[in-house]
């Protein structure tokens, strides 16, 4: 199964031979019951077709109308999420924290309580006169990261959450 970020979806399968056609069925939620979002006959092997967010489930069958025969649907699932994390709350340090240490610990609310498998991205920086020097780190803590900050100034810093498709929070 894929997981992709984008409603555009690519299909594509086996040149079974020169008579035969295809036909690509595409449900959401269960191949079994699931409600038929698109059904296409072609006689090409590829197709592009947009989709919303939701899990989907496609087949497709040749059928060769010369020898009246066809072939069952092969199977496949996939996944489309183009719905970025929320925001997460920033927690501490608090705005205009003043301390002589160098290990700061950043907490935040999570994007997302019941998404375990969210990243997040946080970024501290320092605007200079000349130039912002920026550290970026990446985990997947759902609440908090220590930092060792060497050089002393004052510093500005964000979090952002990214899912398993790729959709990052704004």
């Amino acid at each position: 199964a894929q997981l992709g970020n984008k409603p555009l979806v690519k299909f594509s399968w086996e040149k079974i031979n020169s008579n035969a056609n295809y036909h690509l069925l595409v449900k959401k939620d269960s191949w079994e019951t699931g409600a038929i979002v698109q059904e296409i006959n072609t006689p090409k092997t590829d197709v592009e077709l947009s989709f919303l967010d939701g899990e989907y489930f496609w087949g497709v069958k040749a059928i060769d109308p010369l020898n009246n025969s066809e072939t069952d649907y092969s199977v496949r699932n996939f996944w489309v999420d183009l719905t970025a994390p929320d925001i997460p709350r920033l927690k501490t340090p608090d705005n205009n924290l003043v301390t002589g240490d160098h290990l700061i610990n950043f907490t935040w609310d999570p994007a997302d309580v019941t998404d375990l498998k969210l990243s997040y991205t946080i970024e501290v920086y320092q605007v200079l006169i000349n130039s912002v020097i920026q550290l970026t780190t990446k985990t997947t803590q759902q609440t908090f990261i220590g930092l060792n900050i060497e050089a002393s100034g004052k510093y500005k810093w964000r979090v952002f959450a990214t899912d398993n498709a790729g959709n990052q929070s704004p």
